[in-house]
């Protein structure tokens, strides 16, 4: 049994009627066939094991492109395929360890960037270290200071020091 189908429709200017012909050839369909598939969204949004295996395949093909760089010296000669060896094996183990503690990592990225907000919040009230009278720490490094500009430094868990 064939479903009743209406017209939809909508104003596109020249040239956007021009990139979307290219997309749809480029995809293999039909101008209506391509706007339908990006109107109507059948897939759900990524979870968050989604995301996670993807930024786990992120930092996979991170890693192997680092070890790639160390297949220049080797044909360059300047090291033997041995100390190659040894430093692949560590960058591997290295590797494994990093994604092995990588949700410890994201979680305690959490708490620091909650605490900070709570603090710069405190201190935006007055209810903060320097509302109270104390001298909270400030971050006089000019790297982090060139890094984040004024304010919060990420580093040292502290503002930046003013700048004269």
């Amino acid at each position: 049994m064939d479903e009743i189908t209406q017209t939809v429709g909508f104003r596109a200017t020249p040239q956007e009627i021009a990139s979307i012909d290219a997309r749809a050839k480029a995809a293999g369909m039909s101008r209506a066939d391509f706007a339908r598939s990006k109107v109507v969204a059948t897939e759900e949004p990524p979870s968050q094991a989604n995301l996670e295996a993807l930024l786990r395949h992120l930092i996979y093909m991170v890693s192997r492109t680092h070890i790639a760089l160390y297949a220049i010296p080797e044909t360059a000669g300047t090291l033997s395929t041995e100390a190659l060896e040894k430093i692949h094996e560590s960058v591997r183990i290295e590797g494994l360890k990093y994604l092995v503690e990588l949700n410890d990592v994201l979680a305690a990225t959490e708490v620091k960037i909650t605490t900070q907000a709570n603090s710069a919040a405190a201190a935006a009230n007055g209810t903060g270290a320097e509302a109270n009278g104390e001298q909270a720490g400030r971050c006089s490094n000019p790297q982090h200071a060139r890094l984040f500009g004024d304010g919060q430094c990420f580093i040292c868990h502290v503002l930046i020091e003013a700048r004269h």
